[in-house]
């Protein structure tokens, strides 16, 4: 029995996790868009902080509660980065993304950050949260594959990014994989509203366009992934299907899923290399 999406959910301790893996603002000056380095934060760093161990590990028995778990986490960097925006842009149509109480609570999150003039910018990629600072003021058009950092002067978005604001759009008006990515996962109801199936299909959908994407593996880390499906060369994999793939990773699962003894860190690092290597399957 998987738990209720509400039960995963403590925003304001997962955004301060999250939040918590930024270099504290300087004293002295401020920080430049280059000089703002890119932190990725995987699931299960913030899960293994905010669960405990054997609930967790209970949860990742099964593919929907592993997708439960990666929805809960990135729906509180969504309503992260909905705070963030907030902060500058105090419209309706932003307030209606989150509740009242969260929003007074999270605006403190930012008091740090904004005395130095800077605020924090969320994202997602496959694995894990994305986030960095950018100054107050420039455009915060974020997405690690589709858009390189822009330093236009903006409250929120430039006239090129504009149709970054998804809270504003349809799903299928959404431009960049990341406003599609949060116009997803700021819907609670969207945890429960597909079968296994379909989520898996609309989360491989989200990610396929990034087939050279900059954390394709490469070199020591590449034959790590080979080795960890059992794949015997580079060569191999590109001979081999996506259903071959996964019927490699369905029979490893096997022995390190941790119904059968195996370690919970064991099985998601298996189930990683599988999305990793999905790229180089014809």
């Amino acid at each position: 029995m998987l738990p209720s999406f509400d039960a995963l959910m403590s925003l304001e301790t997962m955004s301060l996790q999250i939040l918590s893996h930024l270099k504290p603002p300087a004293e002295s000056t401020s920080v430049s868009i280059a000089e703002s380095p890119l932190v990725r934060i995987r699931d299960l760093s913030l899960l293994s902080s905010h669960m405990p161990r054997d609930e967790l590990r209970s949860l990742l028995r099964s593919v929907q509660g592993q997708q439960l778990t990666a929805f809960a986490v990135r729906h509180v960097a969504t309503n992260l980065s909905i705070l963030a925006h907030y902060q500058a842009d105090p419209s309706d149509a932003l307030a209606d993304q989150i509740d009242e109480t969260d929003r007074a609570i999270f605006m403190t999150l930012f008091d740090d950050y904004l005395k130095h003039d800077l605020i924090p910018v969320v994202g997602f990629d496959p694995t894990g949260v994305l986030v960095k600072t950018v100054p107050v003021g420039t455009c915060r058009a974020f997405d690690s594959y589709d858009l390189p950092d822009c330093s236009k002067k903006a409250q929120l978005f430039c006239s090129e990014h504009t149709s970054e604001q998804w809270w504003l759009k349809h799903a299928d008006e959404c431009q960049f994989t990341q406003s599609k990515m949060f116009h997803f996962y700021s819907d609670p109801k969207n945890s429960q509203a597909y079968s296994d199936e379909e989520m898996e299909a609309m989360i491989d959908d989200f990610w396929k366009k990034f087939s050279s994407w900059q954390d394709r593996p490469r070199g020591d880390q590449l034959l790590s992934c080979l080795m960890c499906l059992d794949i015997p060369s580079v060569e191999h994999l590109k001979t081999m299907s996506q259903r071959d793939l996964q019927k490699a990773f369905y029979k490893k699962s096997l022995a390190l899923h941790p119904d059968q003894g195996g370690q919970t860190e064991d099985f998601l690092r298996l189930k990683e290399s599988y999305e990793r290597l999905k790229s180089f399957c014809r």
